[in-house]
């Protein structure tokens, strides 16, 4: 008797742990930054963001060493030409100087508004992709890795979620 009843409370057991495994949820964490950053679409629209910001810098470069000419020039000749004309070409740099100034605080600020749109531009899809993978996955919850004190690797659903990105992103093209 003592080992039937032995025996019924070690299955009983067994099937509390089965049941007990089942009820345990599926989590996960994704690194959105990582996640957007290394979708194909990011990387080729930095690229092009690179490249526009090269093309600036050369702008800005090159009306920065013409300034820079007209100051040494006018140092040449300060001694010869008349107060007059060195007001007037005094004037010419100080205006050429605020362009200059305005113009390098433009091309950040639209650096800062292109680079925002591309973060958009994947982002906008992100919530859609995470919430359609839990669901398909069967995940109870994603979370941000960004709130988590520490997270298992194992949990780590980033490199999916690229995927996903990268995946529709093609399917828009």
């Amino acid at each position: 008797m003592k080992k039937y009843l032995l025996g019924m409370v070690a299955a009983f057991a067994l099937m509390n742990v089965a049941v007990a495994e089942e009820a345990v949820s599926k989590v996960g964490y994704v690194d959105v930054k990582l996640a957007v950053e290394n979708t194909t679409a990011f990387r080729e629209g930095m690229k092009k963001l690179e490249d526009w910001k090269q093309k600036k810098s050369g702008e800005l470069k090159s009306q920065f060493e013409h300034i820079n000419a007209l100051q040494t020039e006018l140092q040449t000749q300060a001694m010869v030409i008349s107060p007059e004309v060195l007001n007037t070409k005094n004037q010419e740099i100080d205006d050429l100087s605020k362009q200059f100034s305005r113009n390098q605080q433009d091309a950040q600020a639209e650096l800062q508004k292109r680079r925002n749109q591309l973060y958009e531009g994947v982002l906008n899809r992100f919530e859609t992709i995470v919430r359609d993978y839990g669901k398909e996955q069967k995940f109870a919850m994603i979370s941000q890795a960004s709130s988590l004190v520490y997270g298992d690797a194992k949990f780590d659903v980033t490199a999916d979620i690229t995927k996903l990105l990268d995946a529709q992103s093609k399917g828009k093209k």
